[in-house]
């Protein structure tokens, strides 16, 4: 459980980072 929770968890945060980069520009 934890080694998925840590993997969408950079998977989201992945996603995250991306879309506030894109919202920002």
């Amino acid at each position: 459980m934890q080694i998925g929770m840590m993997g969408l968890g950079r998977m989201g945060a992945n996603m995250v980072r991306r879309l506030m980069r894109d919202g920002h520009e």
